[in-house]
């Protein structure tokens, strides 16, 4: 039970780290810079995204709250992106290179903090934007999340 619970949990933020960024767009375009969504995913998984925030009704004043936390986590969760991106890089170059196991271990624990810390910080911004959904929504949401399992 404890472990359906956690998975649900993680399911949430996950899919959550992609809707803030479409909700501080207005619905209506996609950023090419945006924070959490990965430029990698098709256009029909984006659409479908916007259709399911279109289902929480938020107020103008919902969508301009969510931009300015958005604004707020942005810069943070960059440079943690980009360090990691490089740390990843130089964990891949030590994995064919030559470097000792230990020295191997430790750019691998560099990575999985360096992870730790970026979801630390999605995890808060998620918080705060919880905080702007009302009770219905945070219950739509809820409903919505449990009928696409």
């Amino acid at each position: 039970m404890m472990l359906f619970r956690s998975l649900s949990v993680l399911t949430t933020i996950f899919f959550l780290s992609y809707i803030i960024p479409i909700l501080a767009n207005g619905l209506t375009q996609t950023s090419a810079t945006t924070v959490w969504a990965d430029d990698s995913k098709p256009a029909s998984r984006q659409l479908h995204i916007r259709g399911f925030l279109q289902e929480l009704n938020l107020s103008p004043t919902q969508k301009q709250q969510i931009e300015q936390i958005r604004h707020q986590y942005q810069e943070q969760i960059n440079l943690k992106n980009q360090t990691l991106h490089s740390a990843q890089q130089k964990l891949m170059e030590m994995m064919t290179g030559t470097d000792s196991k230990e020295a191997v271990r430790y750019q691998c624990q560099q990575v999985l903090s360096l992870r730790q810390e970026l979801e630390k910080l999605r995890f808060e911004s998620i918080l705060d934007t919880r905080e702007i959904l009302t009770p219905e929504q945070r219950q739509k949401f809820a409903e919505i999340m449990q009928s696409r399992r």
